[in-house]
């Protein structure tokens, strides 16, 4: 399954936690459910300058959503 966030008026792929969408409970619900599958990031092309440390920065939220839940 692919994520990314957005701010509820259009697709902006943006790393998780910059947008609205409730990336804690989103994550919290996946435990729940003992998902087992892959998180894919998919990140806009503004990302695209520097995309390493835009994936760093997204791995490092998601395991942070991950951790506290």
């Amino acid at each position: 399954m692919h994520v990314n966030d957005n701010n509820k008026e259009q697709q902006q792929n943006a790393i998780p936690g910059e947008g609205n969408f409730d990336f804690a409970r989103f994550m919290s619900l996946l435990k729940e459910y003992n998902y087992g599958g892959f998180l894919s990031i998919e990140l806009s092309w503004v990302y695209s300058f520097d995309p390493v440390s835009a994936l760093i920065k997204a791995i490092k939220r998601l395991r942070c959503y991950t951790e506290t839940n």
